[in-house]
């Protein structure tokens, strides 16, 4: 296995995986994919199973049948949002248990994740085009968790609030002011932040409180994400954030319901 220092960072990733794929992203989804299925009216993803085959075909030494296997996937006439919630994010998740059950290691996880990112990069713009981008689009920045460097939960996040005609920045989480500062600089509708573990309660507190004092949108909505959240929905409001996102899929209504309240009490003042 790897050092001690590569095995906390891997933790860490792991953690921001599960926190940002966990199966209520699939359950949320699961009729609109009905929709979506193949012509024949199978469902080309058939349970775990599946997913485990995709999985190995992307831990695999050629990478060419895991592209084949997005692209029989596309042509099948599963959706592209589909392959995100329940291909992609699925995948994570059993990585995530792979790691937990020390049968992989940090090369093999570091691949994997980085070829999952490609996928995604590679199915953005087909994404993007599913539907219509409303006008008057707004900006979100995506801030993760100071001293994580994986972003691949949110890079998942920031392709969902682009189809909703959103414009987005990712924040890279190696500063711990870093967001502060792009918040002071440039003009956001919403910033979100992704907490996989309670050990950064205190900064994120901390960090929210700075954001909502120098932001230059005073009226700035915060939201937040990550399972501790779910599980303890009071702790949204004990660090200061406005609301939280069940999932990837409905974080950018929740956003925009979230800035829209927050201009009508503006406006009231």
């Amino acid at each position: 296995m790897t050092s001690s220092s590569s095995g906390d960072r891997i933790a860490r990733l792991v953690q921001a995986l599960e926190d940002s794929v966990i199966p209520r992203l699939v359950e949320a989804h699961r009729a609109m994919a009905a929709s979506s299925a193949a012509p024949t009216g199978e469902q080309p993803i058939r349970g775990p199973g599946d997913i485990q085959y995709f999985l190995d075909l992307v831990m695999a030494t050629d990478e060419e049948p895991m592209y084949d296997f997005i692209a029989a996937l596309l042509a099948s006439g599963l959706s592209v949002e589909s392959i995100y919630l329940d291909v992609l994010a699925g995948a994570a998740h059993l990585l995530g248990d792979m790691w937990n059950e020390d049968s992989v290691d940090f090369t093999e996880v570091t691949v994997a994740v980085g070829r999952l990112q490609h996928i995604m990069r590679e199915l953005s713009p087909a994404f993007g085009i599913e539907i219509e981008h409303p006008s008057g689009g707004r900006r979100v920045l995506l801030a993760p968790t100071y001293g994580e460097q994986h972003t691949f939960g949110a890079a998942m996040v920031s392709e969902f609030f682009l189809r909703a005609g959103w414009e987005v920045s990712l924040g890279d989480g190696g500063s711990r002011n870093s967001c502060i500062e792009m918040v002071e600089n440039d003009w956001f509708d919403a910033i979100g932040f992704s907490l996989g573990t309670e050990a950064r309660l205190d900064w994120l507190k901390t960090s929210i409180r700075e954001i909502r004092q120098r932001s230059r949108n005073r009226s700035i909505a915060i939201l937040v994400g990550g399972q501790i959240f779910l599980l303890n929905p009071d702790l949204v409001a004990e660090v200061g954030a406005d609301a939280t996102a069940p999932d990837a899929l409905q974080a950018p209504a929740c956003a925009e319901a979230v800035v829209a309240e927050r201009l009508r009490r503006t406006a009231r003042d």
